[in-house]
């Protein structure tokens, strides 16, 4: 199978997806499916369009992007907020997001759009 074959598949299966999150259900890197993805918009085989906004928040005058990478968000509370590591370890990748806007950050704010795509 193709690679469009595969993001049409995931599609069918999970619905309507980021592009991040096809790439880890298909094994790809996430720029490749991201521009795979947009060319089958293009050709309408798809829909997709950037509809959602990564969260972000303002920490220390710092602006950082609440990703869903769990060690990235755990390099954040370490970075920002030390003594509250250990307890941000427990966290899942939602309770970490929240944990930091609600606990780390000085404010939250728009981030940039993401891709979504779906059938």
């Amino acid at each position: 199978m193709s690679i469009k074959d595969d993001i049409r598949e995931h599609l069918k299966a999970n619905g309507r997806c980021t592009a991040n999150e096809i790439a880890r259900g298909i094994d790809y890197s996430h720029g490749y499916t991201r521009e795979n993805a947009k060319e089958m918009t293009s050709e309408n085989e798809i829909n997709g369009a950037k509809a959602t906004r990564v969260p972000a928040v303002i920490i220390n005058d710092n602006y950082e992007v609440l990703t869903g990478n769990r060690d990235y968000l755990l390099e954040l509370v370490k970075r920002y907020a030390p003594s509250r590591h250990t307890h941000a370890k427990t966290l899942d990748i939602e309770e970490l997001q929240k944990f930091i806007r609600e606990q780390v950050a000085d404010s939250v704010v728009g981030g940039p759009f993401r891709w979504e795509f779906w059938l």
